[in-house]
């Protein structure tokens, strides 16, 4: 991915900006929003009764389960963007199309994120100034992997469309998923920290109250991940820009001479 030098004001990344544009299409797409959301409810109760028997066991389900769905719901939320006659069947095409990979980009995420925490804690039960730096670095490490995980899943939708592609052409490969994540993450480490505690702030009260995860929260993340990839994308120039509904539109006039 090579970083555009010609990049407008107009694309320069806002996380008010991204914010307003993924709440105005979701909710442009509230039905496909609240069928999708559900359906990510549902396949949750399946890893939260098998993490009750075992916790590996729902580990494992929720990456066998949850992480395909959850990359269906983005691919629904890019069909949401193009305005490519989105359906509730697009969830499924994702699904289908990017299991395997998407599979993979759970491995990777929970191989880390379990890395990160196991340091955390155990720096975090041993005395000493030297174990609380330790443990502060860690934090840090995991804040920062969490900024990479936002792009992930809309990076391997980008893959999958041909948005991203291999220098010497065709499909990009998974590891460029990793790879311009931890490059998008450098790049803007405030506007993608900013979504996350955006995407924080809107989930857990959601989460707590059960029923609005249901309708809305669990599938309206992807949206927000989306968008902000879209941005990102747009902002180095992959992509064209966006039209701005809240921008004035400039009137051409036509002249005609005989």
């Amino acid at each position: 991915m090579e970083n555009n030098a010609a990049e407008s004001a107009s694309t320069r990344l806002k996380v008010l900006r991204t914010i307003r544009f993924a709440v105005r299409e979701a909710w442009d797409a509230l039905g496909l929003l609240c069928a999708a959301s559900f359906t990510l409810f549902l396949a949750a109760s399946v890893p939260i009764f098998l993490a009750l028997r075992s916790i590996p066991l729902g580990i494992l389900s929720a990456g066998l389960l949850l992480a395909p769905l959850f990359a269906g719901t983005c691919y629904l939320a890019h069909k949401v963007f193009e305005h490519d006659e989105p359906a509730y069947g697009d969830l499924w095409r994702g699904f289908r199309r990017l299991y395997f990979r998407a599979v993979g980009v759970a491995a990777v995420q929970a191989f880390g994120l379990a890395v990160l925490v196991s340091n955390m804690a155990f720096y975090g039960r041993r005395p000493g100034f030297g174990s609380l730096l330790a443990m502060t670095g860690a934090l840090y490490v995991f804040v920062f992997f969490l900024l990479n995980c936002l792009y992930h899943y809309p990076l391997l939708i980008a893959a999958e469309e041909g948005i991203i592609r291999r220098e010497g052409g065709g499909k990009a490969r998974l590891r460029a998923v990793f790879k311009n994540g931890l490059l998008l993450a450098i790049a803007s480490p405030g506007y993608a920290f900013g979504l996350l505690l955006f995407v924080a702030a809107v989930t857990i009260p959601l989460a707590i109250s059960a029923v609005g995860m249901a309708l809305v929260g669990a599938a309206f993340p992807a949206f927000v991940c989306m968008r902000a990839t879209r941005d990102q994308l747009i902002h180095r120039g992959v992509i064209p820009p966006d039209p701005d509904p809240d921008e004035p539109v400039t009137d051409e006039v036509w002249k005609m001479r005989g």
